[in-house]
C-alpha cells in the first residue's frame, strides 16, 4: 500500500486473525516485491484498489484490496475463536533487510519482543500519549514505520501518515522518528516549536547535530536491529552528553565480545552481541546464515538466544554503550586495521561538517566525503588529525552538496565509491617544495607532474617502507626530516615546512672525527670551559633529551630527604658540592653543533646550583622547582635546602638522563659517606658505557630488529577511549597509580620456579598477557626499561651514570612501557634524614600511554602505574593495573607449562561483575500478551480519539478498530489464521494500518511491502 487510512487497518486486520502481517512498500520495484513474497511463503496480499490489479497480475497468491468507504459501508464482526489465538511466541511481523549477497533477508519478529519494545519506557517516551501527533515518515518495508504506528496506537496518539509534502505538517506534529541525515534537512529547530520529541535511527548521530537540537526537544538516540524488535537501545541525549546509545531496556542485554565469544575489557571495542526477549527466531530460508549470526546466549540460564550484530561497539566505565561502526566496514590498509565509520565519526567535529563518509579508493588510500562542499579542507584535514592516528587520516577529500542515500535513508557508500574522484595537481611553490616532490618521485615510483602542493604521501601510494626511504633520501640531499615529521605533515608542502623549521632540531649520532672536532672549536659551544672531555650522546640519551626540548620539565626527578637532628644544611651542601666533583655524569652539558648534539663533561663544578630557601611547603616548593626544568646547555642536577613551618629537607632536582633506578639510592648512599667522612666507592665513569655504545654493529642491531617486527602493527592502548566518555566522577588530577599485588612475592618466586623461568620473565608476561586482553591482538609490542646492568664494563653494577631507555624516533611501535626495578635501596641513614617517596609527577612521557613499574620488596610487589591522561582515563588506567594484578595471579597459583595464552585472557571477577552488571536492561513483565491488545485496550476506552489522519482525513480508534474486524473476519475466510503470514503491500494510506490490525487480529503474521519495490524482489519476498 502507498500511505493511506487502509495501511492501519490492513496491519491491525492481520494480527486480529493471529498471523503475521509483512507490510510492504508499493515504492519498491514489483520484481523485488514479488521476491519477497515468494521467499516468506505469503498466504494472502492485503492491498488496495489503485495497486490490486499489478499486484494479481505478478503475484501467485490470494489478493484482498480494501478500501475504508467499502469497509464501512459493508461492516462485519470479527470473534478471535473464528482462528485459532496467537501467543507471544508467535510472529507478530516480517520486515526485509537488505544482505550483502543482495537477496534480501526475511526478520520475523515475535509479539513478545514488539510488546517489549513498544512499552520500554526511557526518559522521554511519555510525550507519546492521549493527545500527541507522532508522524510517521520512515519507509513502509523498515522496522522504524512499525515503531512509528505501533508506539503511537498503543499509547492513544494520533500516527499522522506523512502526505506528498512533510514539511506541510511539521507545525502541527509533537514527536516525530527520523534518521540523522533526515534531522540535518529540517534545518533551525526554532521553525518547530510544536516538536516535543525527536527519536533518531539507523545511523550514528553526529555530536553537532545533537547539539542543535538537544536544547529545543527532548532527543532521542535508540540502536537496534531489525532481529531484535527494532531497538534494544534508547537514551535521551544532552548538550552536555556524549554520544552513546545508552544502556539495554527492559528484558534486553548487550554484551561487547571477542572471537572467542568472551567479554573484552572495558572500553575496548568489541563485536556487539544483543540478547532478551526481542531476538528474532532466526532468517527466512537461510539456515546456515541464521546458525551464524542466531545463538544460544551463555549469559543465561534460560534457553534464550542472542544474535551476533556485525557491529562495533564498546562498553564505557559509566555503563554505557557506544558504537563504532560495523565489522564489514573494517579495512585493512597498508598493515593497518581501520574502521571507515570511526573516521566518519572524526571528520563530523569538524563545526562546519553536517554529514560523513569514508571509503578505501584503489586498494591504496582513503577518502573522505562530506557536506556542504564549502567545508575548508585544510581545516577538517587537521580536525581528523587532531583526533586519529595518522594512517587514519584520508588522503583525499571530496566536498558535496549532499551524499547518495538508499531507500531506508542511510548513506549509499557504493554510489559513493563509484563516484570518480579527480585529483587536481596544484603547482609546487618553492624551491623545497619542488626537492621534497622529486625525493617522493623516485621513491613512490611516480611521475614527479603528479605531485602537487597538497599531494598526500599515502595517497601516492607511500607506507612505511617508503618512509623510511623518503627520510634516507632527504638526509642524503641535505634535508633534515624525520618519520614522524612525515607521518604527521602527510601532505606536501606541508612536510617541505617541517623539514626547513626542525631542521636545527635533529640531531644524528656522530663519531668525534677531525670534522667534528672542527665544528666544536669553531663554535662558541665550548668557549665558556678551557678544557673539558667531549662524547658522542647515544640514541637513548638522544630521545629523553628532544623531549626535554618540547617541555622543559620532561624527565625530571625530585628526591627529597627529611632532615634529622644531627644534620643540617650548611653540612649537606658541602657534601652534595663533594658528591658532583666525584662524579662526573653529574658535571655533563649537552651541545648542539652542525655536526651533531654532544655531551661535555665539564671540568669544576663553579656553577653548580646549591641553595637555600623558604616556602610554606614542601609540595608548593617542589611545584615552582620542577616548573623551572633544565637547560640542556647547562647543569642537570641541582640541591636546594627547604626550611618550612613543619620542617627542613634537602631537594636534589635531577634530569633523567643522568640516572636510572640504581642511580638515585647510590648517590644518597655516596652523599651520607661524605657526610660521614667515609671513603666512596670506586665508581667507573660513564664514558666507558658510550665506548661500548659506539663500539656495537648499529646496522646488524638495526637488521635484526627491523627483520623480527617486520609486519607487526600493534593497536596502541590509546585506542580504548576518545574524549569525553569516561565518568567524570572517576576523573583524578593525579597520573600515578599504585597497588600491592595480591600474589605475594613467594608465590611469584614459587610460580617462576615451576614454570622454569625467572621472577622478572613471568611478571613481564602477566603484562603481555594484559596488554593482549586490552589490544585483541596476539602480537603484543611494549617498551622494556632494562634495569640490569650486564653491559662488559668492569664495575658496572655500581655505575650511578645508566641511563633509562626513553623512545624510539619514527613510526610509534609502542605505546607502553614495562619496568621490573629489582634495583637497590638506599642504606638506613641512621638519623641524618629519612628519604621522602620520590617526587615525580612528569615521569609518563606525552610518546606512551601507560607505564608499568613493578617493584619488589621483601614479601610483597609493589606495582606503579604512570599513565598519559591525555590518552586515557584515570578508571580505565585503574582497570589496566587491576588486570595486570589478575594475571599476575592467575599465572602463579593456576598456570602449569601447559597452559595456552588464551587461557590467560579472563578478567577480574571485579571487571566481570561491572560488566554483566552493565550488560542487562531491567527484568520486567510484559503489559500485553500480544502487540494489538494495547491498540484494543485504546479503542475502547477512547474511541473517538483521532487514530489515524492522512491530508486531512482520519479514522478514530473506533473507526479503526471496527473496520480492521471486518477485514480479519475476510481474512479468516480466505483460511488465515495462526502461523500464516500476510503482506500489506500499499502506499501511506489509511488502509494501510487496517491491514496491519486486521492481520494481527487473526494471529497471523504481517509483512508489510512498499509498493514500490522492484517486482523481483516483491516476488521473492512473497
Amino acid at each position: 500500500m502507498d500511505r493511506c487510512l487502509e495501511f492501519p487497518i490492513g496491519l491491525l486486520a492481520t494480527l486480529k486473525v493471529g498471523a503475521a502481517m509483512m507490510p510492504l512498500d508499493v515504492a519498491f520495484p514489483v520484481d523485488r516485491l514479488a521476491l519477497m513474497l515468494s521467499d516468506a511463503g505469503v498466504n494472502v496480499v492485503v492491498s488496495t484498489d489503485s495497486h490490486a490489479g499489478e499486484l494479481a497480475s505478478l503475484m501467485g497468491c490470494e489478493i484482498l484490496s480494501i478500501t475504508t468507504e467499502r469497509l464501512a459501508a459493508n461492516p462485519r464482526e470479527f470473534n478471535p475463536l473464528q482462528c485459532h489465538t496467537a501467543s507471544s511466541t508467535n510472529e507478530a511481523y516480517i520486515v526485509y533487510t537488505s544482505g550483502s549477497t543482495g537477496r534480501p533477508k526475511g526478520v520475523p519478529v515475535l509479539h513478545k519482543g514488539a510488546v517489549n519494545t513498544m512499552f520500554s519506557q526511557p526518559d522521554g517516551l511519555h510525550h507519546i500519549c492521549v493527545g500527541s501527533r507522532v508522524l510517521q515518515v520512515m519507509a513502509i518495508g523498515f522496522d522504524g514505520c512499525q515503531w512509528d504506528t505501533w508506539k503511537a496506537l498503543s499509547h492513544g496518539a494520533t500516527l499522522v501518515l506523512r502526505g506528498h509534502n512533510m514539511f506541510e505538517v511539521l507545525s502541527t506534529i509533537d514527536v516525530i522518528t527520523i534518521t540523522p541525515t533526515g534531522l540535518t534537512h529540517l534545518g533551525d529547530p526554532h521553525q518547530y516549536p510544536r516538536i516535543k520529541l525527536i527519536a533518531t535511527a539507523g545511523e550514528h548521530l553526529p555530536s553537532s547535530l545533537k547539539d542543535l537540537w538537544a536544547d529545543h526537544v527532548c532527543l532521542l538516540n535508540c540502536y537496534g536491529p531489525s532481529e531484535c524488535a527494532i531497538a534494544t537501545h534508547i537514551v535521551r541525549m544532552t548538550k552536555a552528553s556524549d554520544v552513546t546509545i545508552g544502556k539495554p531496556i527492559s528484558n534486553a542485554s548487550c554484551h561487547i565480545l571477542d572471537a572467542a565469544m568472551r567479554h573484552v575489557p572495558l572500553g575496548v571495542v568489541g563485536e556487539i552481541y544483543l540478547g532478551g526477549v526481542g531476538v528474532s527466531p532466526g532468517y527466512i530460508n537461510l539456515p546456515e546464515l541464521t546458525r551464524d549470526r542466531f545463538l544460544k546466549d551463555p549469559f543465561t540460564n534460560d534457553s534464550g538466544m542472542m544474535y551476533r550484530t556485525g557491529d562495533l561497539g564498546r562498553l564505557l566505565p559509566n555503563g554505557q554503550f557506544e558504537i563504532l561502526g560495523r565489522m564489514d566496514s573494517q579495512v585493512k590498509l597498508k598493515g593497518y586495521r581501520i574502521e571507515l565509520d570511526e573516521v566518519a565519526n572524526a571528520m563530523m567535529h569538524h563545526p562546519d561538517v553536517v554529514s560523513a563518509a569514508v571509503v578505501v579508493k584503489d586498494k591504496s588510500h582513503l577518502v573522505g566525503y562530506f557536506t556542504p562542499a564549502t567545508v575548508n579542507v585544510e581545516g577538517l584535514r587537521q580536525t581528523v588529525a587532531d583526533l586519529l592516528p595518522v594512517y587514519m587520516v584520508p588522503a583525499m577529500w571530496v566536498g558535496l552538496d549532499m551524499l547518495p542515500h538508499n531507500c531506508n535513508g542511510k548513506v549509499d557508500k557504493l554510489a559513493l565509491a563509484a563516484l570518480e574522484v579527480v585529483h587536481v595537481v596544484d603547482t609546487v611553490q618553492t624551491d623545497l617544495e619542488a626537492q621534497m616532490a622529486a625525493i617522493w618521485a623516485k621513491v613512490l615510483g611516480v611521475n614527479v607532474d603528479d605531485i602537487g602542493r597538497q599531494s598526500s604521501f599515502f595517497s601516492l601510494g607511500g607506507d612505511s617502507l617508503s618512509v623510511v626511504k623518503v627520510i634516507a633520501a632527504s638526509k642524503h640531499a641535505g634535508l633534515h626530516l624525520t618519520a614522524s615529521d612525515l607521518l604527521n605533515a602527510m601532505v606536501l608542502w606541508r612536510v617541505a615546512e617541517v623539514a626547513t623549521s626542525r631542521s636545527s632540531q635533529t640531531w644524528p649520532s656522530a663519531m668525534l672525527t677531525p670534522e667534528v672536532m672542527t665544528s666544536l672549536v669553531e663554535g662558541d659551544s665550548l668557549a665558556k670551559w678551557s678544557h673539558c672531555a667531549v662524547y658522542p650522546v647515544t640514541g637513548l640519551q638522544a630521545g629523553m633529551l628532544l623531549a626535554t626540548m618540547r617541555n622543559r620539565d620532561s624527565y625530571v626527578l625530585q628526591s627529597a630527604v627529611e632532615l634529622g637532628e644531627s644534620m643540617d644544611l650548611d653540612t649537606l651542601q658541602r657534601a652534595f658540592h663533594t658528591l658532583v666533583e666525584r662524579h662526573e655524569l653529574l658535571r655533563t652539558s649537552f651541545v648542539t653543533t652542525s655536526a651533531g648534539l654532544f655531551q661535555v663533561l665539564r671540568p669544576d663544578t663553579s656553577d653548580i646550583e646549591i641553595t637555600n630557601v623558604a616556602a610554606p611547603t614542601l609540595e608548593a616548593f617542589l611545584k615552582q622547582d620542577l616548573a623551572k626544568g633544565f637547560d640542556l646547555t647547562g647543569q642537570l642536577v641541582r640541591w636546594t635546602g627547604v626550611v618550612t613551618e613543619c620542617g627542613t629537607y634537602g631537594v636534589m632536582t635531577i634530569h633523567h638522563v643522568l640516572y636510572d633506578g640504581w642511580t638515585v639510592p647510590m648517590l644518597w648512599d655516596d652523599l651520607l659517606d661524605i657526610v660521614r667522612g667515609n671513603q666512596l666507592a670506586d665508581r667507573p665513569g660513564f664514558h666507558r658505557v658510550v665506548d661500548f655504545v659506539q663500539a656495537q654493529d648499529e646496522a646488524a642491531t638495526q637488521e635484526f630488529w627491523t627483520s623480527y617486527l617486520r609486519g607487526v602493527v600493534a593497536p596502541p592502548l590509546s585506542s580504548l577511549t576518545s574524549s569525553g566518555h569516561w565518568n567524570e566522577a572517576f576523573q583524578n588530577s593525579d597520573s600515578s597509580l599504585s597497588l600491592t599485588s595480591k600474589a605475594s612475592l613467594k608465590e611469584v618466586h614459587e610460580a617462576a620456579r615451576r614454570l622454569d623461568v625467572t621472577t622478572a620473565e613471568l611478571i613481564k608476561f602477566a603484562w603481555a598477557a594484559t596488554v593482549r586482553k586490552y589490544t585483541r591482538q596476539d602480537d603484543v609490542v611494549f617498551g622494556q626499561v632494562m634495569a640490569n646492568r650486564d653491559i662488559p664494563v668492569d664495575g658496572v653494577d655500581s655505575l650511578a651514570d645508566i641511563k633509562k631507555w626513553s623512545q624510539v624516533e619514527g613510526v610509534k611501535l609502542m605505546d607502553s612501557l614495562f619496568a621490573f626495578q629489582n634495583t637497590p635501596t638506599a642504606t638506613d641513614h641512621n638519623g641524618c634524614w629519612s628519604m621522602l617517596k620520590p617526587y615525580n609527577p612528569s615521569t609518563v612521557s606525552e610518546e606512551y600511554t601507560f607505564e608499568l613499574i613493578v617493584e619488589p620488596t621483601p614479601t610483597s610487589l609493589n606495582v606503579h602505574a604512570l599513565y598519559n591522561p591525555g590518552d586515557i582515563s584515570w578508571d580505565q588506567a585503574q582497570w589496566i593495573l587491576h588486570e595486570f594484578d589478575h594475571s599476575l595471579w592467575h599465572l602463579c597459583t593456576e598456570a602449569t607449562a601447559d597452559t595456552g595464552v588464551s587461557e590467560l585472557n579472563t578478567l577480574s571477577e571485579a571487571q566481570t561483575a561491572l560488566i554483566r552488571s552493565a550488560s542487562f536492561g531491567p527484568t520486567v513483565p510484559l503489559p500485553f500478551e500480544l502487540l494489538h491488545h494495547a491498540f484494543e485496550a485504546r479503542a475502547a476506552k477512547h474511541p473517538d480519539v483521532r487514530a489515524v489522519e492522512l491530508d486531512g482525513q482520519w479514522l478514530t480508534y473506533g473507526d479503526l478498530n471496527a473496520h480492521a474486524d471486518t477485514v480479519a473476519s475476510q481474512l479468516a475466510e480466505l483460511g488465515v489464521c495462526v502461523g500464516s503470514r500476510v503482506a500489506v503491500v500499499m502506499d501511506r494510506c489509511l488502509e494501510f494500518p487496517i491491514g496491519l490490525l486486521a492481520t494481527l487480529k487473526v494471529g497471523a503474521a504481517m509483512m508489510p511491502l512498499d509498493v514500490a519495490f522492484p517486482v523481483d524482489r516483491l516476488a521473492l519476498m512473497l
